[in-house]
């Protein structure tokens, strides 16, 4: 006979998932994994936040550049931020799910995540150089604003990789608990969920195949960096300048081989080459800001009222990349800066909820033939 408490409690579970999580758990779960998700979303609800926004906030954090500076690029990075983080949350806390539909659809958003992260990156290193944007992301030691999450589950990419991988929470919790219950504990705190992605840029482009060229177009574009970022990081890679040893990899074999036999971008890393030299090189643009960008649910303001950037400027000035000294950095754990963890709550212009509809922002685009913007 069932016993009637443990069924009670059963009902009240499945009814509390129905209303506190917008995702159908696997009913094969451990009930611990049901409890865990349902206290963690009935918790956040009642505390009238929003956890995507918690774990991955924007206003208030540090960025690891002037975004008045470089106006589009900062641009290009909100919006893929505020498009992204519910994936980079999802994807973090990895809540088993029931059914084919509900898997498709994480994977869809993680897909676009990471195809605007690409986009992103692409950005600054066409805005930076490939050296230029290392030199910011680590001299700034603000990880924050960055997602270094998005590493394979049980299907790898191929036999070959190497990088980091994710376990969902019933996983860690037949291994033992302790990361079960470190991982619940990270969903709570801002940036902790990428505790086990990706430890730096090369790595993270390298092992998810960024960097290769993919001469023969056995993947999607939306998967490696553009051309023109790719020539960048060509330029930089093959030059004689004097780096940390992860910012040039290994020329030699795998990917970064691959990129510098590519005709296509060694062709057009000599034109850039070229660009560069006579102060003709154009920058990449985006179509401009539509206030009405940051009136989307669960959106955080692009600007304050008083027209300042809600993300902020890093918290010690970065000094601008020296392409003829080649600034040379040694990074150790000891030189990381404490982060701000701001607790990011909806604004008066957006509506809490744990939805996660899509925005209908622009993607950014890159001109041709607009007016040069000499680095």
């Amino acid at each position: 006979m069932a016993d009637p408490e443990l069924t009670a409690e059963l009902e009240q579970l499945e009814a509390d998932l129905a209303e506190f999580v917008d995702f159908p758990v696997s009913e094969a779960a451990d009930l611990a994994v049901k409890r865990a998700v349902v206290k963690l979303y009935k918790e956040a609800k009642g505390n009238g936040q929003v956890l995507a926004l918690k774990a991955y906030p924007w206003r208030g954090q540090y960025l690891f550049y002037d975004p008045s500076e470089s106006p589009d690029l900062h641009l290009v990075h909100w919006r893929w931020w505020m498009n992204g983080r519910l994936a980079f949350f999802l994807w973090g806390l990895s809540v088993p799910l029931e059914g084919r539909v509900a898997q498709a659809a994480r994977r869809r958003k993680k897909s676009d995540a990471i195809a605007g992260r690409i986009e992103f990156v692409s950005f600054m290193i066409e805005t930076w150089g490939w050296y230029g944007t290392l030199h910011r992301v680590e001299r700034s030691g603000h990880r924050l604003l960055f997602w270094w999450g998005g590493q394979p589950g049980r299907n790898q990419p191929s036999s070959e990789y190497k990088g980091p991988k994710i376990m969902d929470l019933g996983v860690l919790l037949k291994k033992g608990g302790v990361g079960f219950l470190q991982r619940l504990r990270d969903a709570r705190k801002p940036g902790r969920l990428d505790r086990e992605g990706f430890c730096d840029l090369p790595s993270l482009l390298a092992l998810t195949g960024a960097i290769d060229p993919d001469d023969k177009g056995e993947r999607s574009p939306e998967l490696r960096l553009s051309d023109r970022a790719l020539a960048r990081v060509l330029l930089d890679v093959t030059s004689t300048l004097q780096v940390p040893e992860h910012w040039s990899g290994n020329i030699t074999e795998g990917v970064w081989l691959a990129l510098t036999k590519c005709e296509r971008i060694r062709d057009l890393r000599i034109i850039i080459e070229k660009e560069l030299a006579a102060g003709t090189y154009v920058l990449p643009t985006v179509e401009p800001y539509d206030p009405a960008e940051s009136e989307v649910e669960d959106v955080t303001p692009f600007k304050n009222r008083d027209g300042l950037y809600t993300a902020l400027l890093p918290k010690n000035k970065v000094a601008p990349w020296s392409y003829q000294q080649g600034d040379v950095i040694n990074l150790s754990e000891d030189d990381d800066q404490e982060e701000r963890e701001v607790d990011e709550t909806p604004s008066s212009t957006s509506v809490s909820t744990h939805s996660g509809r899509d925005h209908p922002f622009i993607r950014p685009i890159r001109a041709k033939g607009t007016k040069s913007k000499s680095e």
